[in-house]
């Protein structure tokens, strides 16, 4: 898979225009906007300046895009000074670092340090310049160990303390027969890798492999790292990856086994809830990329089916991914149109309605919208007094039950009071699941005690007597009824579904 390589600024900026012809990209060059395009189909590098920046302060642009798409950060050279930022980098969101050891540190601290960070989100650079009788797993070995020098002064296993390994070539600007040659590198670093049982990257600090390299790299489970833009020996700008290139790329890690070379797609929402079954061509995937929009191959009209032209029933493109085998695509897209449906029957599926929470938030949208006589939602709506006293009378009658039907009957109350302030506020299911997501990504890791004001707060709504014992505010039953709610949420979503009909 091709990760473009996206640099920053030393404030932390979208660095693109400086560096990317967009000439291709009339309505769409914004740098936030063509950041976007670049990641849609993968992972990407941020490229940070030689002065390592704390992402406390980043630009909204680069904030959006580190929590919309997986991003590697770096290089960091770990040391005392870094790791802080390295952390929290990871904190934010980043996917992953890129890092290189220092020979200064001593030995045990480096692995001190590599051991407080998540392994399968740390990658190590390692440099290689080549080897004059062509790539080898050999040579690249004794790259490994040169940039793994203090792991292995330590005695400590590299595949305990990092996940991959970053194999960046240098090579000339120039050397465009190197670079259209990385494919020669994808049988010696699939070696690597498995002699080594870490995931391989590859990277080149000039010129970027072709798209079929990159493909067939992919074969061999290997990721490339490429730049977005370089400058020439003349000074001009060469812009070697560009929404459309990156489309390309994707189709050519994918593989299928039909005559006409169609690939099967699988479109999805953004709650993972698959709305059909259709199918794309190499150009139908770079249009998507290039115009960030649901676009596919009718087989009946034999040409693109940009979605929604006709119907209004158009898609924002979020993401394009291969599957375990490569040998299917799946877009995940946000339904738009009124009603948002993907089927032609007018159905949110091609199997019909959706169910559960997604189905219960769809009828909250309507509902807000415009709501028939007598609707309880539109009475909560209207009514913030009533919506927030009927959360604080669910969330105590959820605490008092005990048998699992009746703590699930509780929960789904819970869950559709919860999605109807949700939706008053203009907080949708994907935004909630994305904040969920964002913080699996934490490193660091909070005590999660009980906030004593706001329970106090809510025993005073509820006219609970305070039988605590002092510093034991971690024991109240409202502490827990976030683990509840999680544990039970699934057997309620039926039961929530029927009761957004009010």
């Amino acid at each position: 898979m091709l990760a473009p390589i996206i640099p920053l600024d030393e404030f932390g900026a979208l660095a693109l225009p400086a560096l990317c012809s967009v000439g291709a990209l009339p309505d769409r060059t914004a740098p936030a906007v063509l950041a976007r395009s670049l990641t849609v189909c993968g992972d990407a590098e941020l490229r940070i300046p030689h002065d390592p920046i704390a992402p406390t302060n980043l630009p909204a642009d680069t904030r959006t895009l580190l929590g919309s798409a997986r991003c590697w950060v770096g290089p960091f050279a770990l040391d005392a000074a870094t790791e802080p930022l390295i952390t929290e980098w990871l904190d934010k969101g980043a996917a992953g670092v890129l890092i290189t050891l220092p020979s200064s540190e001593p030995p045990d601290l480096v692995v001190e340090m590599l051991a407080a960070l998540p392994r399968e989100r740390v990658c190590l650079i390692v440099p290689w310049a080549g080897a004059r009788d062509g790539p080898s797993a050999l040579s690249l070995e004794a790259a490994v160990r040169l940039a793994a020098a203090p792991i292995e002064k330590a005695g400590k296993p590299l595949v305990a303390l990092v996940g991959a390994l970053l194999v960046n070539v240098s090579l000339p600007p120039t050397d465009t027969a190197a670079a259209d040659g990385a494919a020669l590198l994808a049988e010696p670093l699939r070696q690597l890798g498995k002699a080594l049982k870490l995931k391989i990257r590859l990277g080149f600090d000039g010129l970027a492999p072709s798209v079929g390299d990159a493909g067939a790299l992919h074969c061999a489970d290997i990721a490339v790292h490429a730049c977005v833009a370089v400058a020439t020996p003349l000074g001009a700008k060469v812009t070697l990856v560009e929404p459309a290139s990156v489309g390309a790329a994707l189709v050519a890690c994918a593989r299928t086994d039909r005559a006409d070379g169609l690939l099967t797609t699988v479109v999805v929402d953004e709650g993972g809830v698959c709305l059909g079954l259709v199918y794309s061509s190499a150009e139908s995937v770079q249009e998507s990329v290039r115009a960030g929009r649901g676009i596919y191959f009718s087989r009946s009209r034999n040409s693109l089916w940009r979605k929604g032209d006709t119907s209004g029933a158009t898609q924002e493109l979020q993401r394009i991914e291969v599957d375990c085998d490569s040998d299917a695509l799946r877009f995940t897209v946000r339904q738009l149109g009124e009603p948002p449906a993907f089927c032609h029957l007018g159905t949110r599926t091609c199997w019909g309605e959706a169910r559960g929470l997604h189905a219960l938030q769809r009828t909250l949208q309507a509902r807000l919208a415009s709501a028939p006589a007598g609707s309880y939602s539109a009475k909560l709506f209207a009514d913030p007094t009533l919506l927030r006293h009927k959360l604080l009378e669910e969330a105590q009658e959820l605490i008092e039950a005990t048998e699992p039907d009746h703590v699930a009957a509780e929960a789904a109350d819970m869950l559709f009071f919860l999605m109807t302030r949700c939706v008053a506020a203009g907080v949708g299911l994907a935004d909630i699941e994305r904040h969920l997501d964002k913080r699996t990504l934490k490193v660091k890791r909070r005590p999660g005690l009980a906030k004593e004001h706001r329970v106090r707060a809510a025993e005073e709504q509820l006219g609970i007597a305070h039988a605590r014992p002092a510093g034991k505010a971690g024991a109240s039953g409202w502490a827990k009824l976030g683990v509840v709610v999680v544990a039970v949420g699934a057997a309620a979503l039926l039961s929530a579904r029927s009761l957004a009909q009010r």
